[in-house]
């Protein structure tokens, strides 16, 4: 950004000029560098669009360039670069505006003499409340590269868990759209040349033909009534699932779909364990944990619970007893937290929860994907197979007919 200013010299000389700068901070800082006071300090407007505001879902932060960005902030501070150098570099070379911006302020706090845990946590929607605890303790520590390997690591294995399970619906729905869009042709147009060309040659169409340019026909003629019924139906279940009653609802039904459902249950297990392992080498009491995986739950049900496990804790029933009372949290984490809690290494025992329930959902996915596989093309096989029947049986009528 650009800023026109007026100070004055050591000598009482008055000074016009502009600087770049990111921030007013930052600008104020280079004035003085030069030796001047400051008595006037204006922005330049740009009458360029921000495009990141006008469109912020094109521009926002993906995780994956979180993950990326802790990995190479972690290298390079390891490599004996101050925060406020590391942060610089990495600046200069990332591409989204919107983190280039979020980053430029973090800097400008920072040499105000805020700590990079503060700094962050300005920016929640970049840097969740666990990420700015963990780099609070690596300040405390002197350990933050390590925090931001730990964080980097649990960020990536979060993202893989929702880039695994998308992977598993996308395929089968793109050739379920293929397979809906060339039936809708050969019904459209291939199949109603026979119908004509039988009703020129006066003759009867195959049962087959006729049954399926029935359901064709049929579901041409009402076809704006069925768009408009399944409109209403998915901007009236939008808006329900806005509410707070329809989010409950919503969040209650991902653990009950059949096969899906366990799935979510055994991801958002995994993520509780991952977070409050996370928090414990943080070094905070049990209750703050629980704050915050509460707050940063994905499902409502599931925090549900959790509040009830903080209410369990806060009478001194420590965690595993009041994690056995809700059927939510499944047997083995019970267990294994009963037994982390009894050793004091309740942090590793939770580690090892969340890998467990991770490689299980992994696998559960992978047996999904096979099984909607599987049944999309055994579907779209017998679909097209009646096409394909009809079309012979009125190919062979029109032979039988001509002979």
């Amino acid at each position: 950004m650009k800023y026109n200013y007026i100070a004055y010299t050591i000598d009482k000389k008055i000074v016009k000029d502009s600087i770049t700068a990111s921030s007013e901070l930052e600008a104020l800082d280079i004035i003085a560098g030069f030796g001047h006071s400051i008595l006037r300090l204006d922005k330049v407007r740009s009458f360029e669009p921000d495009w990141s505001t006008l469109f912020p879902s094109l521009f926002k932060v993906k995780p994956d360039e979180i993950v990326v960005f802790s990995r190479q902030l972690k290298l390079l501070i390891e490599a004996g670069n101050d925060i406020v150098t590391s942060l610089e570099l990495l600046q200069d070379q990332i591409s989204n505006s919107i983190f280039k911006k979020v980053l430029s302020e973090v800097i400008s706090d920072i040499r105000a003499g805020s700590r990079v845990a503060d700094a962050m946590s300005k920016h929640p929607a970049i840097f969740p409340p666990i990420y700015c605890r963990s780099i609070s303790v690596g300040e405390q520590t002197g350990e933050i590269g390590m925090m931001l390997g730990d964080i980097a690591n649990y960020l990536e294995t979060e993202l893989n868990n929702k880039k695994g399970l998308k992977s598993a619906l996308t395929y089968p729905l793109i050739v379920s759209v293929v397979a809906v869009g060339v039936v809708a042709v050969l019904s459209n147009f291939v199949l109603p040349a026979f119908e004509n060309l039988y009703s020129t040659m006066e003759a009867e169409l195959p049962a087959i033909t006729k049954m399926f340019l029935a359901v064709a026909n049929g579901l041409r003629s009402n076809a704006l009534p069925m768009l408009a019924f399944l409109a209403i139906v998915i901007v009236g279940t939008s808006f329900y699932f806005k509410t707070a009653g329809g989010k409950y609802q919503r969040d209650k039904l991902a653990f009950k779909l059949p096969m899906i459902g366990f799935i979510n249950r055994l991801h958002e297990l995994a993520y509780c364990c991952r977070t409050m392992a996370v928090l414990f080498r943080s070094g905070l009491s049990s209750t703050e944990i629980m704050d915050i995986v509460i707050d940063s739950s994905n499902n409502r049900q599931m925090a549900e619970a959790l509040v009830g496990v903080k209410q369990g804790m806060l009478k001194g029933e420590g965690l595993s007893k009041p994690m056995s009372d809700n059927k939510l949290f499944m047997p083995m984490m019970v267990e294994m937290v009963r037994v982390g809690e009894e050793t004091g290494g309740l942090g590793d025992t939770l580690v090892v929860v969340a890998q467990t329930y991770n490689a299980e959902a992994q696998a559960k996915t992978r047996l999904l994907k096979g099984f909607i596989q599987t049944a999309v093309m055994i579907g779209i096989t017998l679909v097209v197979s009646v096409v394909v029947l009809s079309m012979v049986s009125a190919m062979y009528g029109v032979y039988g007919e001509l002979g």
